[in-house]
């Protein structure tokens, strides 16, 4: 510990570094195994906030002690937490790091909101909650304040989005620690102030923004439950949006776990939502039947682990005929159609086992809608070929 004072440099970074590692490996206090006791914590804190005001690359080590000091923390099961004492000063530290001007490394500034997310997951929402409602605040102003950089160059958008980025992480980590609060008005208090700078946020072109921003609001859906249906007219767009947005599978991806979440939240308390809920899996078999014929031709084997899956995703939503519309039907015959073509010989013995996809199609071929017959028609080509090879 004293080394962190060191005249040279590279030592104090050094120090730093070593510091991470040993709180990453011998700081367990969930296992008795810890070599930070409640004797020498505050020492431990007082010096990391002494040395993450060191120079750039000595704090992003520093950064990464914090970070691993706190996670020790994370599983050690107690309603409270050691580090509750401390909760404001190193929120203010890591967040005047992450403010710093002396240093172009943008890696200091994401570790800096990295470390800060895992002092709010360690932390015990009964001895913090006043505090996290100000950070909050804080990362919401720090959000909207995005939207006013003076963009001229591409450097300055990816600083931009890297950024916002970064803040919808933060929120989206307070958003699941509110949920281990009984009193739900603390988030619908903010609920609109951050809708509204999520939209703000999917305006702007970037994938990796709008990747945190989805998991952000996927947080917020399940916090706010069937009041987050009053955000769905405009939320509804960029949800669709991301669900075809094959090229940025991630985004993708998150989106389908959005829709998830959003079913989960509405939980069919609302007949108004069914309407909703058929637009969302219908985009979502669209999606899926995007990233098939994408990987078609040389990466589909990437998909036959989640062949079954889909295909039974598909059998449940198209099972319902009560509920389900006739863009949904034609979305989901066309995405089995897209599995079977995709992955080919690998789903015989799936089809095998299943009736499923008889009893689809031959209802599909009584159709009055023509493209429905169509596309039933070319799907049952497809397996017939399939089944020969």
């Amino acid at each position: 510990m004293n080394a962190t004072k060191d005249q040279n440099n590279h030592v104090r970074e050094t120090t730093a570094w070593a510091l991470s590692r040993t709180f990453e490996f011998l700081h367990s206090p969930d296992k008795c195994v810890s070599v930070v006791i409640d004797a020498n914590l505050p020492r431990v804190v007082e010096i990391l906030l002494a040395s993450i005001k060191d120079s750039p690359n000595v704090a992003e080590k520093v950064c990464g002690a914090l970070f691993f000091l706190a996670q020790g923390y994370n599983n050690a099961g107690s309603m409270s937490s050691v580090l509750s004492p401390y909760f404001g000063q190193l929120v203010s530290a890591l967040l005047a790091t992450a403010d710093r001007s002396d240093s172009n490394n943008s890696r200091l500034c994401a570790s800096a909101y990295e470390t800060l997310n895992e002092i709010v997951r360690c932390s015990s929402i009964a001895e913090t909650l006043n505090m996290i409602v100000l950070l909050l605040q804080e990362i919401l102003k720090r959000l909207n304040q995005t939207f006013e950089f003076q963009i001229t160059s591409s450097e300055d958008k990816e600083k931009q989005s890297d950024l916002q980025a970064l803040l919808c992480g933060v929120v989206q980590v307070i958003l699941q620690k509110f949920n281990n609060c009984d009193d739900k008005s603390v988030i619908l208090q903010f609920a609109d102030q951050i809708m509204v700078l999520f939209l703000r946020v999917f305006s702007c072109d970037s994938s990796n923004v709008h990747e945190e921003a989805m998991l952000a609001i996927g947080a917020l859906a399940y916090a706010t439950g069937t009041d987050f249906l009053k955000y769905m007219p405009e939320f509804h767009k960029y949800l669709e949006m991301g669900l075809q947005n094959f090229g940025a599978y991630q985004v993708c991806c998150v989106s389908v776990g959005m829709v998830v979440d959003i079913c989960r939240a509405l939980d069919d308390k609302d007949d108004d939502s069914s309407e909703y809920q058929n637009e969302l899996r219908q985009s979502i078999f669209e999606a899926y039947s995007g990233i098939l014929q994408g990987v078609k031709i040389s990466k589909s084997e990437l998909m036959v682990p989640y062949g079954a899956s889909i295909f039974h995703f598909a059998e449940l939503v198209l099972r319902d005929k009560s509920s389900r519309d006739e863009d949904l039907t034609k979305a989901g015959v066309a995405l089995i159609g897209d599995l079977i073509d995709a992955l080919g010989p690998s789903v015989k013995l799936m089809l095998q086992y299943s009736d499923f996809h008889s009893e689809l199609l031959g209802w599909c071929s009584q159709s009055n809608d023509k493209q429905l017959r169509e596309t039933a028609s070319w799907v049952q080509g497809v397996i017939s070929h399939v089944m020969a090879s």
